[in-house]
C-alpha cells in the first residue's frame, strides 16, 4: 500500500510521501486535474483510501504473484469497518503522455501494444495481455491521484503501488511502469519550486543496491536529487546471506 502524507513530520518538515518517498509541499493542481480528470471531493471525511476493481487481473494458473492481495485489502479494510465506502476514492488510468515523462517512447509503444519479447516478458515475471497493462495504468493512476489528494488533505493512501523495479525502459521484477517515479515527476513539473525526493523503501528481499541505482536512473533530472534510504532487519535471512 502506498501511504501519501502532505503534513509536517519529523524527518523533512512539510513534505508528502508515497510508500516513503518524500516531496516538499507547494505543488500546483492543474497537471493533477489534467492528467486524471478528476476533482478532489469536497466534505468526504476520514482518511481517503484510493482503490479500484481493476488493480487486479486474471493470471495463469498457481502464477506465484499474488494478485488477489488488493481486492483483499479493501475487502478488510471495510469488513473490519477501519474505513467506510465514503472514504474510498476510484482513480482513471494514466495516460501514455503522464508514463512518457519517466518511461520511453519506444518501451511505452513495446508495453501498451503487445509487442514485448518473452526475454522481456521473463524478466517482468509475467506474460503479456491486455489485462496486466490495464492494471498497472489504474495502479499508476491511482498514485497519482492519492498524490493529489494528499496535497490537499494532508493524507491519502492507495491500495496498490510501488512499482519500483521498472527502469525507463524496461520492466523487472512484477513492475511494469514505474507508479512512484511517473508521480514524483508530475509533482515535480507542475512546480516552478526545487524539490528533492527522499525513498524510504521497506521491501523485505535481497535487492538493495539495485533499487538504489534504478530509481536514481529513473527519477534524476537536471539538478533534483533522489536519495534513497533502505530499511532492513539484520535478523532477516537475506541481509545475513549478503553480509556474507
Amino acid at each position: 500500500m502506498n501511504i501519501i502524507s502532505a503534513k509536517p513530520n519529523a524527518l523533512c518538515g512539510n513534505a508528502f510521501s508515497f510508500k516513503g518517498t518524500f516531496l516538499r509541499k507547494g505543488v500546483q493542481h492543474d497537471c493533477w486535474k489534467r492528467c486524471l480528470q478528476t476533482e478532489v471531493k469536497e466534505g468526504s471525511g476520514g482518511l481517503p483510501v484510493v482503490h479500484h476493481s481493476k488493480y487486479a487481473c486474471d493470471l495463469p494458473p498457481n502464477h506465484r504473484f499474488p494478485m488477489e492481495k488488493f481486492s483483499k485489502v479493501m475487502h478488510f479494510l471495510l469488513k473490519d469497518q477501519i474505513i467506510s465506502e465514503k472514504q474510498v476514492w476510484t482513480p482513471q488510468w494514466v495516460s501514455k503522455g503522464v508514463l512518457s515523462s519517466v518511461h520511453t517512447e519506444d518501451y511505452l509503444e513495446s508495453l501498451l501494444n503487445g509487442k514485448t519479447s518473452p526475454e522481456e516478458q521473463r524478466r517482468t515475471g509475467f506474460l503479456w495481455s491486455e489485462g496486466i497493462v490495464s492494471r498497472c495504468r489504474y495502479e499508476t493512476g491511482g498514485t497519482v491521484l492519492a498524490a493529489n489528494i494528499a496535497l490537499q488533505r494532508g493524507l491519502a493512501c492507495s491500495t496498490a503501488g510501488g512499482t519500483h523495479h521498472a527502469f525507463p525502459s524496461y520492466g523487472a521484477g512484477f513492475c511494469l511502469l514505474n507508479d512512484l517515479a511517473v508521480t514524483a515527476k508530475q509533482c515535480m513539473d507542475s512546480s516552478g519550486a526545487k524539490r528533492k525526493v527522499l525513498i524510504i523503501d521497506l521491501d523485505v528481499h535481497q535487492v538493495l543496491w539495485g533499487h538504489v541505482c534504478r530509481l536514481h536512473q529513473t527519477w534524476y533530472q537536471g539538478k533534483r536529487t533522489v536519495g534513497t534510504i533502505i530499511l532492513r532487519s539484520s535478523r532477516l535471512l537475506c541481509c545475513r546471506k549478503l553480509k556474507e
